[in-house]
């Protein structure tokens, strides 16, 4: 689930979302 384009601030704590 990597959002780093979608909700990047949101996810932006989560590795996951961005790694």
């Amino acid at each position: 689930m990597r959002k780093e384009g979608a909700v990047g601030p949101l996810f932006s704590f989560d590795p996951v979302s961005y790694d």
